[in-house]
């Protein structure tokens, strides 16, 4: 089975809140995001099979925190992985109580 590449990007923009009365004067916080993931999809992996075919992952992002001189701004290299955590109806019913379970249509 071909493994499938996805590629994504997030731009993120914000004023973060001062923490103390020294804090330091701050223009708009921005934050910018790559993605990519693959779809791990080989039964025959056992890892693959038993977190149902899990994606899996890098980020790579930029921040800057609004004020260069004083807060500065950051490089993030992120990895990843997404998986089904509540297609088993067991782990449901523990969790959210039956009443506020959403039934598909």
């Amino acid at each position: 089975m071909a493994q499938k590449y996805s590629y994504g990007a997030e731009i993120a923009l914000g004023q973060s809140l001062p923490s103390n009365k020294e804090f330091p004067d701050r223009a708009l916080q921005s934050q910018l995001w790559f993605h990519v993931s693959q779809q791990k999809n080989h039964p025959e992996i056992k890892w693959h099979q038993r977190l149902q075919f899990p994606e899996t992952g890098i980020s790579l992002g930029y921040s800057n925190y609004g004020n260069n001189e004083i807060l500065g701004s950051s490089y993030s290299i992120l990895p990843f992985i997404k998986f089904k955590s509540f297609n088993n109806n067991r782990l449901k019913g523990a969790i959210i109580p039956r009443q506020y379970q959403i039934k598909a249509l």
